[in-house]
């Protein structure tokens, strides 16, 4: 074989494969099911983010222009840094029980008990105890690039039984 056809043998075999790799890459990605185990793992997520005094990661899976108990995020990320700020390192608990998930449409809604709470000497100080609903959407986001859209489940809304700035 020539060098010059072991040349374009090369180029057209190259060419094919970065079409491959752009083709999978511009493929849409679905959200996964929105399920108990889904939600767990947001609220995991949210938790461990918490007890690391991350901020930013507490709210990776909250929309953009999400309303956070009556509050834009933006105001809830300032709220949140301040406040962690002020805990010690791995000191935070969080508890969630009764969780319940419901699909609504295109989106989803979950709702559980929750308590956040911090152990002082002999004392354990309850921040927050009581209900939360969180409802969400499916997002399109670009990937890589801009090829393509991942679909993602992000937090549109949070209520609480009570509330949450109350005293602040």
């Amino acid at each position: 074989m020539a060098p010059s056809s072991r040349k374009a043998l090369m180029t057209a075999l190259v060419l094919a494969c970065l079409s491959g790799i752009v083709y999978f890459a511009s493929q849409d990605t679905p959200a996964p099911a929105f399920t108990i185990a889904y939600a767990e793992s947001v609220l995991r997520d949210a938790a461990d983010a918490a007890r690391r005094r991350d901020a930013a990661a507490m709210f990776a899976h909250v929309a953009d222009n999400a309303d956070l108990f009556g509050e834009r995020r933006a105001r809830m990320e300032r709220f949140a840094y301040r406040s962690l700020r002020e805990v010690a390192p791995g000191a935070l608990k969080i508890r969630w029980a009764h969780l319940t998930v419901v699909r609504i449409g295109s989106g989803a809604m979950a709702e559980f008990d929750v308590s956040v709470s911090e152990d002082v000497g002999n004392t354990e100080v309850i921040y927050y105890a009581g209900h939360v609903t969180l409802e969400f959407r499916r997002v399109r986001r670009p990937r890589w690039l801009g090829l393509g859209t991942a679909e993602e489940w992000r937090i549109t809304r949070a209520t609480s039984s009570l509330p949450v700035f109350e005293g602040i």
